[in-house]
């Protein structure tokens, strides 16, 4: 029900863990705002929108069809003539208002990353409104820069890219520093890592300070259901968090194989829990499938950490890590020898150079387990 008197709020998310952050912020701080919330095109859309349908939180729940961009060069074209002109900020207006109507209803708006259309021109025009930018998990601890970066190893594709970067359109691949971040309050898990970029306000995430813990553990119970029975009831469990190593290349079922393998290998008589990481969409194939759950993609890992000590934790990549990581707990990272010699995978990303940054970044006690 609209309520004449009160803010209006905006949200831009569209991951399971991003909606949880929402939650703590709403509990925290959002109180004072009606809310309203864009659903973006993801792969778990249908689930995306149950989510938000079935909540207390949101007034209006409005789609976004991002077709609209399917024209790249066209958009391209677009973006360097209004730049040219003069014509930026209009034009990034007019973005905003063809998803949302009239942008001027709201007076704070909520975004959790920078690489996608919609949320970079809400960066662009931060200057107009409150905006609040939540966690893009790791992606948020990566260096952003002014620099030409290789990210597809195709030349007329980073070139493109390189250009909207500097032009404060979108930050693909989270390589370019966009301008108008300083005009954001940014949340971060660990804001003492992120490094070379400056915000209006610098806070720490999911900081319970000042949280309604009552309202907040409802609202999150309510968000993710599911049942923890089957495993507290095991004597002995462990989890494995995944992650898409179609990034890193050309056949991840060789790598996924080996991680398998190696769990049955070493705990025959425990219950395996699997995290799956949302881009994930590789099919597991186990031996003993009935000693394996797999939990829904919609529940954060960390909401599942909260609820079950397990004997062992598995990663699959150290940035996964870095966003769980409480207490010491007994964790182990898989790092893939193979993987390590393989030629990038169309230029999207070096596994070899990313594994050891995500993992000088984490600097805690783990088991580094190379297959």
């Amino acid at each position: 029900m609209c309520n004449l008197f009160m803010k209006k709020g905006l949200v831009c998310i569209h991951t399971a863990k991003s909606y949880a952050d929402f939650i703590w912020y709403y509990c925290t701080y959002g109180h004072d705002y009606e809310w309203d919330i864009v659903l973006e095109p993801t792969i778990s859309n249908e689930e995306q929108a149950r989510l938000y349908r079935k909540s207390e939180l949101f007034n209006k729940i409005i789609p976004y069809d991002t077709s609209i961009w399917d024209h790249k060069y066209l958009l391209l074209i677009r973006c360097i003539w209004s730049y040219i002109t003069g014509r930026r900020r209009k034009f990034a207006r007019k973005v905003i208002d063809d998803v949302v109507g009239d942008y001027n209803q709201y007076e704070r708006v909520i975004i959790y990353n920078d690489y996608q259309f919609l949320e970079a021109a809400i960066i662009m025009l931060s200057a107009e409104k409150d905006v609040i930018w939540l966690e893009d998990g790791g992606a948020d601890y990566k260096k952003r820069g002014k620099k030409f970066c290789k990210i597809t190893g195709k030349l007329s594709s980073d070139l493109a890219f390189f250009v909207l970067g500097r032009m404060g359109y979108t930050s693909i691949a989270n390589s370019y520093l966009l301008k108008n971040e300083k005009n954001c309050c940014k949340f971060s898990t660990f804001p003492e890592k992120i490094e070379g970029r400056k915000f209006k306000e610098h806070k720490k995430l999911n900081d319970m300070s000042d949280t309604n813990i009552e309202e907040y553990s409802r609202l999150i119970k309510d968000a993710f259901q599911f049942d923890l029975s089957k495993i507290k009831n095991n004597k002995k469990s462990i989890i494995l968090f995944t992650a898409p190593l179609n990034v890193f290349s050309m056949k991840p079922m060789v790598y996924i194989d080996e991680t398998i393998r190696y769990i049955e290998k070493n705990h025959r008589d425990c219950l395996i829990l699997v995290k799956k990481h949302p881009r994930d969409q590789v099919e597991y194939i186990w031996k003993e499938p009935e000693r394996v759950v797999e939990v829904d993609k919609n529940v954060p890992g960390e909401l599942i950490l909260d609820n079950i000590k397990f004997d062992k934790e598995y990663y699959m990549f150290p940035s996964t890590i870095l966003m769980m990581y409480g207490q010491k707990r007994n964790t182990a990272i898989f790092k893939y020898q193979g993987l390590c010699k393989e030629k990038v995978a169309g230029g999207v990303a070096s596994y070899k150079e990313d594994f050891k940054r995500w993992f000088d970044y984490y600097q805690a006690e783990a088991e580094v387990i190379e297959i």
